[in-house]
């Protein structure tokens, strides 16, 4: 009988002490997020406002402000050349990104259908890696058909990668609508470009 008695406060204990660790585990976890959510809003706060108000007539404001912001330099003039020379850094990056996703996606391929798409769409993302280089080179010295014009290759291109997967079936979908956001953000940006809008902070 005592046995049983001893053998029952250890099971208790014990239960006791797991009961325990799963509540902090689920506190530290709590806390976690919470750090995490309050850290997005400080970002979402720390976004220059005239930088929101600019990116307003963007297609995506929201993407444009928060994703843009990093690449503006710090204490530059906010105005639509400036947005744009941001949001093609940013375009540029996610080309890189684009490709190196394809080739992880190509190591983990099963099938030669599969792998040959996903080789056209990293063609495609270098093709807008090259036609962002364009852009940007083409920006300074206003030349504004031909500003427009790569942009435009660009939304082509990764409707032609999409194009190339079933309906639904795209493992790369995700990374397009990324390109594609940033793409159709800079459309919208250039749109003032050529009057351009300061405005001051």
């Amino acid at each position: 009988m005592a046995f049983s008695n001893k053998k029952s406060t250890i099971l208790f204990i014990f239960a006791a002490a797991l009961s325990s660790l799963l509540s902090l585990i689920l506190n530290v976890e709590a806390t976690s997020r919470g750090l995490q959510g309050a850290a997005a809003a400080q970002r979402s706060e720390e976004v220059d406002p005239a930088l929101k108000r600019l990116c307003f007539s963007a297609e995506f404001p929201h993407e444009c402000a928060s994703a843009v912001a990093p690449f503006m330099e710090s204490g530059g003039t906010i105005n639509a050349q400036s947005v744009l020379q941001a949001g093609l850094k940013l375009l540029a990056q996610r080309s890189l990104k684009a490709i190196e996703q394809a080739e992880k996606l190509k190591k983990e391929s099963k099938s030669k259908e599969m792998t040959d798409h996903l080789n056209f769409c990293e063609d495609k993302y270098r093709t807008i890696g090259n036609s962002t280089e364009q852009a940007a080179e083409a920006l300074p010295a206003r030349e504004f058909n031909k500003l427009e014009s790569q942009l435009g290759s660009m939304v082509t291109a990764i409707n032609e990668c999409e194009a190339v997967f079933a309906s639904g079936k795209s493992p790369i979908r995700d990374v397009n609508l990324m390109l594609k956001m940033a793409v159709k953000n800079n459309l919208n940006i250039g749109n003032f470009v050529a009057m351009p809008i300061i405005i001051n902070t």
